[in-house]
C-alpha cells in the first residue's frame, strides 16, 4: 500500500510538471508574438508619420513606404527599452513606450529616396544611419514605434520620430459584435 501511495505522489507530480510546462511554452510563444518584428502593411498613426512616409511595409531587411523612401536594414540586436541610445536618451520615453518593452535595433545599409517624397526621408536631408523599432498592442491594434537617427559627428543622434499602426491584428483577434456586423437591406414589404 505504501508503495502505490508514492507511486501516486510521483505520477502526480510529473503530471503537474508536464502541464506547467505546456503553460510556460504557451506564455513564452505569446509573448515572443509580441515581441517579434512584424512583417507587413502599417499606416501612420501621427501627423509626422502621414506627412513624411505615409504608409510602410517593412520586413526583417527593408522598410519601404508610400511616399517614396527605401531602406535595406540590418539587425543590429535587441534592447531593453529602459537601455539609452548614445546620447542618453531612454528608448522606452523616446518611443512612449510601456515598462518592460524589447526595442529592435537596425542598422541601415542603404537609403534611397525618391524624387517625390515630401521630406526627402526620416532624417530631412540627412541620410538615416539607424532606425530603433518597437512592437506592441494597444487597442486590439499592432503598434509600431520608429525613431529614426542620422550620423552626427561619428554618433547616432536622433532625427525623427514615426508612429504606425496595423488594424489587422484587430480584425484577425477581436470580431466585431453583433450591432457593428453589416446588415441585408430587405427590400419594401419585407418584414
Amino acid at each position: 500500500m505504501r508503495r502505490f501511495f508514492y507511486l501516486l505522489i510521483f505520477l502526480s507530480v510529473l503530471l503537474f510538471a508536464r502541464n506547467r510546462q505546456a503553460q510556460v511554452s504557451e506564455l513564452a510563444g505569446m509573448m515572443a508574438a509580441v515581441e517579434r518584428p512584424a512583417s507587413g502593411w502599417f499606416e501612420p498613426a501621427n501627423d509626422t508619420a502621414a506627412a513624411v512616409s505615409g504608409g510602410i511595409n517593412i520586413t526583417p531587411l527593408r522598410l519601404t513606404s508610400s511616399r517614396g523612401l527605401h531602406y535595406r536594414t540590418q539587425s543590429a540586436g535587441w534592447v531593453q527599452a529602459y537601455a539609452a541610445d548614445g546620447a542618453g536618451n531612454h528608448y522606452e520615453t523616446i518611443l512612449q513606450l510601456a515598462g518592460g518593452r524589447i526595442v529592435e535595433l537596425r542598422r541601415v545599409t542603404r537609403e534611397a529616396v525618391d524624387d517625390y517624397a515630401p521630406a526627402g526621408g526620416f532624417c530631412g536631408g540627412n541620410p538615416a544611419v539607424m532606425l530603433a523599432i518597437a512592437y506592441e498592442i494597444k487597442g486590439g491594434q499592432r503598434q509600431l514605434h520608429l525613431a529614426a537617427y542620422a550620423d552626427k559627428e561619428g554618433q547616432p543622434r536622433l532625427c525623427g520620430l514615426y508612429f504606425y499602426r496595423n488594424a489587422d491584428l484587430y480584425a484577425e483577434e477581436l470580431p466585431l459584435p453583433s450591432a457593428m456586423q453589416p446588415h441585408r437591406l430587405r427590400p419594401a414589404g419585407e418584414g
